[in-house]
């Protein structure tokens, strides 16, 4: 099957698949791992003992799928293995689903 320019289209997933691992910011200083928006705003709600009703108004008025430079440019510090080099966040990711991601989960936060 060829695009409308007449390159090769990529196959098309079964609908039973599941959706890639996406970075999320959901507030100033906190990034989750998910497959949706609306599942990193879930988790987020439920790690703050909150609804997602009520982050949404003051919490998660930015929140976004983070976008390819933002995955490149923004830089992930381990801070569980003192003398980890400074990696972008999309190595970071590419790290985690190799190790075998369960769930939706936290990423990273900014401690200011």
């Amino acid at each position: 099957m060829s695009d409308l320019l007449g390159d090769p289209a990529p196959e098309t997933p079964p609908m039973d698949a599941p959706l890639p691992w996406a970075v999320f910011q959901i507030t100033e200083s906190e990034w989750y791992v998910a497959r949706t928006l609306d599942e990193a705003k879930g988790t987020a709600a439920d790690d703050m003992d909150m609804t997602v009703a009520e982050c949404e108004a003051d919490l998660f008025v930015d929140a976004h799928e983070l976008t390819a430079t933002e995955m490149e440019t923004y830089m992930f510090v381990d801070d569980e293995r003192p003398g980890a080099p400074k990696v972008p966040f999309r190595q970071a990711l590419a790290e985690r689903i190799a190790a075998g991601i369960t769930g939706p989960a936290m990423f990273a936060a900014h401690d200011y």
